[in-house]
């Protein structure tokens, strides 16, 4: 039977894993609707309740490995902090990066593309239809992920690779809850990106206060009632932004853009919540 320890361990890992993989799946789904334009698969919900559930599956095989590096005392292997270095942010990264050029080279490709004087005006007029709807809104919405995941990649890299060269019980307290913080802005940054309400960028303050407070004062043994507490009231404020951020986005006509951008932002929110419980439990135990 799992600890509270282990559990926390376990399942923040799972959470955490979820941002990059939101990212990847995004773009798998922009991918799919860009090039398969014309399959009626990929412009259902459907297909995006499928990426979803394919999503936090992988997410979720990805973790178990992870329970076989966990020693007492809270305190996991080395190769725990690398294997979470890899799959957090290098191997999004990779995949964010192939998929995004790949789509970027089939906008490009399609917006100048030279079409037969010979074809008939309504093939013409149905082809501008599509290069206009490619060539503003998917490189709009490619930009931006873009974007966030810059911010995401920049805010949690230095925190990773910090326990991958050095081990939590080493590492550096200051520094470790220096790059936390960063983390936390990182996070803050994403929100603040997504035109959300301002009741969702006031969370993310609220839960970088706490992390302060907590590294603080290291008193871990209350620390879950908090976890439990924001990941019951977290999805409240967030039903609130869903509306905003489909109106931000114009893309009332593209349902897989609105719900994936709603997921990544679910994600990063949830997760934001998520990241201070397991950093003051690393700063605990490099105390002891």
């Amino acid at each position: 039977m799992l600890n509270s320890c282990t559990f926390v361990l376990i399942f923040s890992t799972f959470i955490t894993l979820q941002v990059p993989f939101s990212f990847v799946t995004a773009s798998i789904n922009r991918f799919c609707s860009v090039v398969y334009y014309n399959k009626n698969l990929f412009k259902t919900k459907q297909w995006v309740s499928i990426c979803i559930v394919c999503q936090w599956i992988f997410g979720a095989l990805m973790t178990l490995p992870i329970l076989l590096g966990v020693q007492p005392y809270c305190i996991t292997s080395q190769w725990v902090e690398i294997y979470k270095l890899i799959f957090i942010v290098i191997v999004p990264s990779i995949v964010f990066r192939i998929v995004n050029i790949l789509i970027y080279i089939t906008i490009l490709s399609s917006s100048h593309r030279v079409r037969p004087r010979s074809i008939s005006i309504t093939e013409n007029n149905s082809a501008n239809v599509r290069q206009e709807r490619i060539s503003r809104r998917d490189i709009h919405l490619l930009r931006h992920m873009i974007l966030m995941f810059s911010i995401f990649v920049g805010g949690w890299t230095p925190l990773y690779a910090l326990f991958a060269i050095q081990s939590q019980v080493f590492a550096n307290t200051i520094l470790s809850q220096c790059f936390t913080i960063w983390c936390q802005l990182a996070f803050l940054c994403d929100i603040i990106d997504l035109y959300f309400v301002f009741l969702l960028a006031f969370l993310a303050s609220i839960s970088l206060a706490l992390l302060i407070l907590g590294c603080a004062l290291t008193q871990y043994n209350w620390w879950p009632t908090f976890m439990i507490i924001f990941y019951v009231l977290c999805p409240i404020p967030l039903a609130i932004g869903r509306r905003c951020t489909s109106d931000s986005y114009s893309m009332r006509d593209s349902s897989s853009c609105t719900d994936l951008m709603w997921l990544i932002t679910s994600v990063i929110v949830i997760s934001a919540f998520d990241l201070p419980a397991v950093m003051c439990r690393a700063a605990v135990v490099s105390k002891n």
